[in-house]
């Protein structure tokens, strides 16, 4: 058990090491024009074209992802470390990037170099399902993937094939012929038996639709899961959500704007992530969709929209039981806690959100504050912390596994944090419920000594073992991420 803990820690944090002063993680250096000798020199001046980002970007790819130029590419796969089949974000390689941006050259001289296509990534595509997922039409990319083992039937986890992948992003059905060709099927349906006039409903492509419903693809039915396309469209793509004109245009199909799927989600529950036209939900409320019942997880629209929308929606939807509970426990002022703005947390609490919540794990709203925390978010995480203590907040109470807040701080790797934090008499040496103390976490995770050294100065005992009799120095010696040399002082 200790091992699988320490392992999940060093892969959170070692994904995590302050790697922003590396300039190839930096989505602005590469462009169409850059140089080998200009990526050649940021080398040299001690940028790692290597490391991964804490998102899993590397120089490769966002390079990649820049248009620049095959020799570029070329170059930075030459370096080791940088092997064809690299595992990037979203458990991708190269040839997925590649294909997605269109990039011929490039997914030729990849798989010239041992490309794999038959990798799937973390969400269940493979590389040519990734390609019809970026838009792209050109045959002569599905023939290369194709000539070396990639199959035109390949479908993921939902049983989403290319056409589905990519009718979204089509201009024309002139576009599929190439893939009907290849023998996939208009009318075909994934898993849930959603099909093409769906997925093109989802990010509002009204042209494509016209033509499929002339085409005679079916467009009216409840799919398996229990949605509609106008459901379907409520989700939204990731450039936005859908236009009022489109709904309507959609129930102009005669499909019904009042629908709930088989997880109890309705219209309302989607648009309440980022929906920001107030309009659109005053549509599905003629419609007669409620706006404040919860989904079979006991989501509310006000909850979803608590974790990222703007005030002005959350006060919309301010109708919803503000101290309901979802069925994790979890309420609407944590998700805002966690995710939203001071003001929106001031408007909860004054509508009597409850500051004392406890989730169904044993987290209160101090784990949701400190899970808001980063280096680049502080202001709004300082505001909040201030809002909060201010009124009550106890943040020396023990959470989910025993862990207090200084066990789940030492991972942000901030001195300054955890200062904050022990002002508050949390005992520095207590035992989670793997057996841990905060300084035990630390020494396994920290890429330097300062919070280590932090921690003592607290008060955190070095001479206290784990529960398998490791000491802090034997911890520290397993962290690759530490410089050996400045360890001594833990013996």
């Amino acid at each position: 058990m200790k091992k699988l803990f320490t392992l999940t820690l060093l892969l959170i944090v070692g994904t995590i090491t302050a790697q922003d002063a590396n300039v190839f993680l930096n989505r602005g250096f590469f462009k169409p024009t850059t140089t080998v000798k200009e990526v050649q020199q940021k080398v040299k001046e001690g940028n790692s074209p290597v490391d991964l980002s804490s998102n899993g970007f590397d120089a490769t790819t966002n390079a990649i992802l820049a248009d620049a130029s095959l020799d570029v590419v070329k170059y930075l796969l030459s370096i080791e470390g940088n092997v064809v089949n690299k595992v990037t974000h979203d458990g991708r390689t190269y040839l997925f990037w590649a294909g997605m941006k269109g990039n011929l050259p490039v997914m030729k001289h990849l798989l010239k170099l041992g490309a794999k296509t038959d990798v799937i990534d973390d969400k269940g595509s493979s590389a040519l399902l990734f390609t019809a997922g970026g838009g792209q039409t050109n045959p002569e990319l599905y023939n290369l993937l194709i000539d070396n083992g990639a199959s035109i039937n390949e479908t993921n986890p939902k049983g989403a094939n290319a056409l589905h992948q990519l009718i979204g992003k089509a201009k024309s059905l002139k576009e599929l012929d190439y893939f009907i060709k290849k023998g996939l099927d208009l009318k075909s349906t994934d898993k849930a038996g959603l099909n093409v006039v769906d997925y093109a409903a989802r990010v509002g492509n009204k042209t494509i639709i016209e033509e499929l419903v002339k085409k005679g693809v079916s467009y009216k039915d409840t799919n398996l899961d229990g949605s509609n396309a106008v459901l379907i469209a409520s989700q939204g793509g990731r450039g936005g959500g859908n236009s009022l004109e489109f709904f309507k245009y959609l129930e102009g199909l005669g499909i019904a704007a009042n629908n709930t799927n088989n997880d109890g989600v309705n219209p309302i529950h989607n648009l309440s992530y980022s929906g920001k036209d107030k309009a659109l939900f005053q549509y599905f409320i003629e419609k007669g969709v409620s706006i404040s019942k919860a989904d079979n997880k006991g989501n509310t629209p006000l909850m979803n929209a608590a974790g990222r929308n703007s005030l002005e929606i959350v006060q919309f939807l301010e109708a919803a039981n503000v101290l309901a509970k979802n069925k994790e426990g979890k309420t609407a002022l944590m998700n805002a806690v966690r995710g939203n703005s001071k003001d929106v947390v001031v408007f909860l609490i004054d509508k009597g959100a409850d500051i004392k919540a406890v989730d169904a794990s044993g987290n209160s709203l101090a784990y949701y504050l400190l899970e808001s925390y980063s280096k680049r978010n502080k202001k709004p995480f300082t505001e909040k912390w201030e809002l909060l203590t201010e009124k009550g907040l106890d943040i020396a109470r023990v959470q989910s596994e025993g862990n207090t807040l200084l066990h789940l701080a030492v991972t942000k790797n901030n001195a300054d944090l955890l200062a904050k934090i022990a002002s508050y008499k949390i005992d520095v040496n207590a035992k989670n419920a793997n057996g841990l103390t905060a300084l035990h976490i630390a020494a396994m995770t920290s890429n330097n000594v300062d919070n280590i050294k932090k921690l003592i100065a607290l008060g955190a005992k070095t001479d206290i073992g784990t529960d398998f009799e490791e000491t802090v120095y034997d911890l520290a010696l397993e962290n690759e991420l530490l410089d050996k040399n400045e360890i001594e002082f833990l013996k």
